[in-house]
C-alpha cells in the first residue's frame, strides 16, 4: 500500500472550499468535509482522513492534516479530493496566466521586470479549462484581493499596484490555482520583480561646513563618518512608509533594516535628510520593536538601542554632554545627540537646552546607528540588535520611529 498523503491548504483553500471549520473533536473524526463558496448547488468534497490524525493550524489559518490515499490513483491522491499531482484527467486547469501586454510591464508569461517607480499598476490575465469550480489566488501578503482570495473560476483579470522603497530588487509573486471535483492540475505562477528606486538627496551647498580633518579631538573624529561604515541614504518618505516630512505614520514604524529590505544593518548607518521648518518644537521619539497590527508582515527584530542624531552633515555620530554648541556647529550638543533603547529627541525653534536647535529651510540629517557610543568608539561590526528576541537574525534588527509634531 502506498503511504499516506499530506493535505496542506492554506486558508486560501478555506475560501475555495468554505470556511474550513473544524468541529469539535476533529481527532475523532474521519472525514473533512469542504463546500465551494458561491456555489448554490451546495457542492461538497468530503475529504477522508486518517485516524486520529493531528489537524496542524497555525496563526494564518493554513492547516495541515494527513489524509487517506486513494490506492486507485496512478499517483499520490487523497479520497474525495481527486488527484492533484500534476495534468490528468479532467481537473480544473489554469491554462494560461501571464501579465497582459502594455504599458511598461513585460508580458512573457513569468518574469516581469520593472523600472523603477514610486508605484506602478500592473493587471494579470487567465484563462482556464476542465470547468474549474474555484480558483484560489495566493501571494504577497501585501497585495490586497491576492491574498487568499476566490477570484472569476471562468477567467478574468486582476489590476494592483507595485513599488520599491528599498535599496534592492523586490520580488511579487502571483500564484493562481483552479480546483474542480476532480482535483487540480496544479497551479501557475508569475512574478514582477520592481527595481529600487533611486532619489538624489537634497542640495547641500553651504550647508555641511564640517570636515572630518578639521575636528581636533580624534575620539569625537572618529565619530564623524566613521571608518568602516556604509551611509544608507533614505528620504523621509521612503524612511516613513511614504510620509513626507514632518510626518511619520499612524503609528510607530520599524526604521533599520526594514528601512533597507532587511539587510542586516552592520557596518551601516542611516542618513535621511529634512529640510527644517518653522515649527515651534517637534518631538520624535522611538521604541524597541514590537509586533505592529496594522504591519501584519512585519515581525519584530527590537534593538536594545539606537544612536539618533540631527547635524546639518550625514554620518555625524559625534557625542557631546554640553548643552550649547559652539558658533558655526551648534548642534554639537546634548539635545542633539541621544542614545537610548526608548527616547525621544525634540527639535524645532524653541529655544532652551533640552531642545535641538534647528534654522527654517536648512537641510539638516537624521542619522541613526544600531552601535552603542557610550564607549566612545562605533565598531562596523558591533550592533545592539537584541540576541534574546524571538525573531533575533544576527545583525537585522529596528527601532520604531514616531514624530509627534
Amino acid at each position: 500500500m502506498q503511504p499516506d498523503s499530506i493535505i496542506r491548504y492554506s486558508r486560501i483553500a478555506a475560501v475555495l472550499i468554505g470556511a474550513a471549520t473544524f468541529p469539535a473533536g476533529v481527532l475523532a473524526q474521519d472525514k473533512i468535509v469542504f463546500k465551494v463558496a458561491g456555489d448554490a448547488a451546495g457542492t461538497e468534497f468530503p475529504v477522508d482522513i486518517e485516524e486520529g490524525t493531528t489537524v496542524l493550524l497555525d496563526e494564518d489559518g493554513n492547516f495541515q492534516v494527513t489524509c487517506k490515499q486513494d490506492t486507485t490513483k496512478s499517483t499520490a491522491a487523497c479520497i474525495g479530493i481527486g488527484d492533484d499531482s500534476g495534468p490528468s484527467g479532467d481537473a480544473a486547469e489554469v491554462a494560461t496566466f501571464v501579465f497582459q501586454t502594455g504599458g511598461t510591464i513585460s508580458n512573457n508569461g513569468t518574469t516581469a521586470t520593472i523600472a523603477a517607480e514610486d508605484s506602478l499598476g500592473v493587471t494579470m490575465a487567465w484563462t482556464v479549462s476542465n470547468a474549474p469550480a474555484a480558483c484560489i489566488a495566493t501571494g504577497n501578503r501585501s497585495v490586497s484581493g491576492w491574498n487568499g482570495d476566490n477570484v472569476s473560476p471562468s477567467g478574468g483579470s486582476f489590476s494592483t499596484t507595485v513599488s520599491n522603497t528599498g535599496e534592492s530588487n523586490k520580488t511579487y509573486t502571483f500564484t493562481l490555482e483552479c480546483f474542480n471535483e476532480s482535483g487540480s492540475a496544479g497551479a501557475k505562477t508569475i512574478t514582477a520583480i520592481v527595481a529600487p528606486r533611486t532619489q538624489e538627496p537634497p542640495p547641500l551647498e553651504g550647508e555641511c561646513t564640517i570636515t572630518k580633518a578639521g575636528i581636533a579631538d580624534p575620539v569625537q573624529r572618529a565619530l564623524f563618518q566613521p571608518s568602516g561604515y556604509t551611509q544608507v541614504l533614505k528620504t523621509w518618505a521612503q524612511a516613513f512608509n511614504g510620509n513626507d516630512y514632518p510626518n511619520s505614520w499612524g503609528a510607530h514604524y520599524p526604521v533599520g533594516s526594514w528601512t533597507m529590505d532587511n539587510a542586516t544593518i552592520l557596518g551601516k548607518y542611516l542618513s535621511i535628510p529634512f529640510t527644517a521648518d518653522t515649527v515651534f518644537r517637534h518631538k520624535l521619539e522611538w521604541i524597541p520593536a514590537v509586533s505592529i497590527a496594522q504591519l501584519p508582515q512585519y515581525r519584530p527584530r527590537p534593538a536594545t538601542g539606537a544612536f539618533v542624531t540631527i547635524s546639518p552633515c550625514a554620518g555625524d555620530f559625534r557625542t557631546s554632554t554640553a548643552t550649547s554648541g559652539p558658533a558655526g556647529d551648534e548642534t554639537m550638543r546634548s539635545a542633539c545627540r541621544i542614545y537610548d533603547d526608548a527616547g525621544s529627541i525634540y527639535f524645532g525653534q524653541y529655544v532652551n537646552t533640552s531642545t535641538c536647535p534647528i534654522v527654517a529651510g536648512k537641510v539638516y540629517y537624521l542619522n541613526i546607528a544600531f552601535a552603542d557610543p557610550r564607549d566612545s568608539v562605533l565598531s562596523p561590526t558591533e550592533s545592539t540588535c537584541d540576541a534574546g528576541a524571538y525573531w533575533y537574525s544576527p545583525g537585522v534588527c529596528d527601532a520604531e520611529f514616531y514624530m509627534r509634531n
